[in-house]
């Protein structure tokens, strides 16, 4: 008796086939005519796009999980040699192009976001502070460049460093918030951070493990640039993994039954990648995630041991100031700031009152006396960001940017046991630990203004949008209906 075969595999089979010789085809002509690298990236990328238009939520997730690590080595920052072409970029335009057609189909339905003063004015201090920045570039002194503190001293790549990738970052934010509140899939981005903040963990799991130098060595000042592979420093993936970390273990305290046990795998995992990254800075962010979590979830006389014992250990073990790893180490501010009191800050004092009220632009640390007459190490940025803000923004920005973090907080902490973020209000919660962490680890590193380490910060408050936006239309509509 001859079996019959579906038709139904046998048809998928051939077009898997057919597809796939169309794309040998196609690279081999594409080769021809332009490099390689791009014509597999548009070979790959094609159907991937056609893919992640015909499914919005996979191109959400997938811009979730690209978003973090774009700032690493593990992607290109530029495909076929194409500034601006890298694959943040194309992930941004699918996920605006698919999330645009589906506000076309609805436009009933749309919700946008609103936007706070707030924010506009955080966007506003950005772009200000740049065009300053960019109009001084020319008297950053050559050695700069020779030393590739910058690549050049072009005002459009100063641009594009000070002013579109903070702007690009707040965009993003803005799409997940879009995104949320007219297509729900919060969980989603959630999820894709998540699992780009385990690549980055598994990455640092990995140089730690190639290096082949005990863990003593590691910690040293010069071993710590065993990380350098991975695009980021020490205290830049320490910060972000923490602004993570907060957020999960915000999560599994307030977690049951399996969910705490999966929440409390993922934190354990962050937390490792953090003690690996050997900085100083982000251990103590780490001690203030667990203060922050502790007195959220009620615990408030633990919150406050905890950072005394810490201390008490610190001073009975004054070795763990040295960066050297043999021997003890005196402990000072100079110890204590790894010399940037002597060679960054105390240089730089003396001009704080020239820029105290509208600061000198962002960057100013580059064309400052200071730098100019070289008694300052050659750095791009002061190593604190109360410091850099004065500097380059001066009290009327250092307003601003209070207000709009204040802001942040405040929209992070409404979520505190209120259902109205359903199952994220936990994650969000956390996150307003985040912000904590920023202010702390902001006295030796970082900047007010967003950079790369923040990222997952700038995620939570997309969520954070949508889902008060989703939230309000709701309440709108059941008054309407209630008026009726």
């Amino acid at each position: 008796m001859n079996r019959q075969h579906p038709r139904g595999p046998v048809l998928l089979y051939s077009l898997v086939g057919f597809a796939s010789l169309m794309a040998a085809v196609a690279f081999i002509y594409l080769s021809a005519a332009i490099s390689d690298v791009v014509a597999l990236a548009i070979v790959i990328g094609f159907p991937f796009i056609i893919a992640v238009l015909s499914n919005k939520r996979l191109s959400v997730i997938c811009l979730a999980i690209v978003f973090p690590i774009s700032s690493t080595y593990l992607l290109p920052s530029k495909i076929g040699n194409v500034s601006g072409l890298n694959v943040l970029n194309c992930m941004i335009l699918v996920t605006v192009f698919g999330l645009a057609l589906h506000i076309l189909a609805h436009p009933r339905s749309a919700r946008f976001p609103g936007i706070s003063m707030a924010l506009i004015s955080f966007i506003l201090l950005i772009v200000i502070a740049g065009m300053r920045g960019a109009a001084s570039v020319g008297d950053i002194p050559g050695y700069y460049v020779d030393l590739n503190v910058i690549s050049s001293k072009s005002p459009v790549e100063y641009a594009q460093v000070y002013i579109l990738k903070p702007l690009t970052m707040i965009f993003v934010s803005i799409i997940f918030g879009l995104f949320v509140a007219n297509c729900a899939g919060e969980k989603a981005i959630l999820g894709g951070a998540i699992f780009s903040g385990l690549i980055l963990s598994f990455s640092i799991f990995s140089y730690a493990i190639t290096s082949d130098l005990p863990l003593r060595v590691l910690a040293s000042q010069e071993s710590r640039r065993y990380l350098s592979g991975l695009g980021m420093h020490a205290n830049e993936l320490g910060l972000m993994l923490n602004c993570l970390l907060s957020m999960l273990l915000m999560g599994f305290a307030r977690a049951r039954g399996r969910s705490k046990v999966g929440l409390g795998l993922l934190s354990g995992t962050i937390l490792i990648a953090v003690v690996l990254t050997f900085s100083r800075g982000a251990y103590l962010g780490v001690i203030v995630v667990a203060c922050y979590v502790l007195y959220s979830s009620g615990r408030k006389l633990v919150a406050f041991v905890l950072p005394a014992l810490v201390f008490i250990t610190f001073l009975l073990v004054p070795a763990s100031v040295d960066r050297s790893g043999g021997g003890q180490a005196e402990i000072s501010p100079e110890t204590l700031s790894s010399g940037r009191l002597s060679e960054i800050w105390e240089p730089l004092l003396p001009e704080l009152g020239s820029n105290f009220i509208f600061g000198g632009g962002a960057g100013y640390i580059m064309w400052s006396d200071a730098a100019k007459h070289e008694r300052i190490l050659p750095v791009g940025h002061p190593h604190s960001a109360y410091l850099g803000a004065i500097l380059d923004l001066g009290v009327v920005g250092f307003v601003v940017v209070a207000i709009f973090w204040r802001h942040v907080w405040r929209n992070f902490r409404d979520y505190r046991l209120n259902p109205r973020g359903g199952a994220l209000s936990p994650f969000l919660e956390g996150a307003a630990g985040s912000v904590l962490v920023l202010l702390v680890q902001g006295f030796t590193d970082d900047s007010f203004l967003p950079t790369r380490s923040q990222v997952f910060v700038w995620i939570a408050y997309g969520l954070a949008l949508g889902l008060r936006t989703a939230a309000i239309d709701r309440t709108d509509i059941t008054r309407r209906r209630e008026q009726r």
